[in-house]
C-alpha cells in the first residue's frame, strides 16, 4: 500500500487524531467502519469482552467427581498494532461494524485517518481489492477469542501441575494424579509431556 498518499490525503484533510493517554477508545464494538485508520505513532491493542463457561472439577471419592459450571465475562487482548501499519479495512470496503474494541496502548499515540469518501476517489480498484486482501491486521471473531482463552488456561493449569509435580508439593499421591485430570486436560497432558523431543 503506498503510505506516502496515504499519509499525504490525511494530512491534506487533517484528518488525523492524537490519543494522549494508554487506553483512550479509537473504535468500540459495533461501531460502523467509516475510516481506514493508519498508526503513525506508538501502538494500539483491540480488545474483545466474551463471556467464558468452564467446569471446575474436584473429587467427592475416589470414583466419583463433583462440577460446577463457572460462567465469566473476560477481556482478552487479542492484536497489538504497531506503527507503521494499517487497520480497518475490511469494517471500511466491507461496510461491516467492528467486532470488538481498539484503544491505545500507550501515551502520545498518533492515528491518520482516511474517510471512506477518499478512500474510493484517490484509489484504484486494482488497490482497494489489494488493500483487502493483504491484510496487515486480522481480527479474530468472538469464537477464535474464547478459544485462545481455553487453550491458554489449559496451559497455566498443566504447567502449574508439572511445577507442583516437579518440587513434589503436589498433594495427590503420585500414582492419583491422572485421575483427578479431566478428560481433556488428559488428552492435551500427554501431548504437552512430549514436546521437547518434537521441537
Amino acid at each position: 500500500m503506498p503510505h506516502f498518499r496515504v499519509e499525504k490525503i490525511c494530512l491534506e484533510n487533517m484528518k488525523f487524531q492524537n490519543y494522549a493517554y494508554a487506553g483512550q477508545n479509537v473504535v468500540l464494538e459495533n461501531m460502523p467502519g467509516d475510516y481506514l485508520y493508519f498508526v503513525k505513532k506508538g501502538s494500539f491493542v483491540s480488545q474483545k469482552a466474551v463471556q467464558v463457561d468452564s467446569l471446575n472439577f474436584w473429587p467427592k471419592s475416589c470414583q466419583q467427581w463433583e462440577s460446577t459450571k463457572i460462567e465469566r465475562e473476560v477481556l482478552f487482548t487479542a492484536n497489538r498494532i504497531q506503527s507503521g501499519t494499517y487497520f480497518g479495512e475490511e469494517e471500511l470496503l466491507g461496510k461491516t461494524p467492528y467486532g470488538l474494541n481498539v484503544c491505545s496502548a500507550e501515551r502520545d499515540c498518533e492515528l491518520l485517518l482516511i474517510p471512506r469518501n477518499d478512500i474510493m476517489r484517490v484509489f484504484s480498484e486494482a488497490e482497494l481489492i489489494k488493500i483487502r486482501t493483504l491484510k496487515m491486521i486480522q481480527f479474530p471473531s468472538e469464537e477464535e477469542v474464547r478459544n485462545r482463552i481455553q487453550t491458554i488456561e489449559k496451559v497455566v493449569n498443566m504447567k502449574k501441575t508439572a511445577f507442583l509435580n516437579s518440587v513434589n508439593t503436589n498433594f495427590l499421591p503420585k500414582a492419583m494424579r491422572d485421575f483427578y485430570l479431566d478428560p481433556v486436560t488428559k488428552k492435551l497432558y500427554k501431548w504437552v509431556q512430549g514436546i521437547n523431543s518434537r521441537t
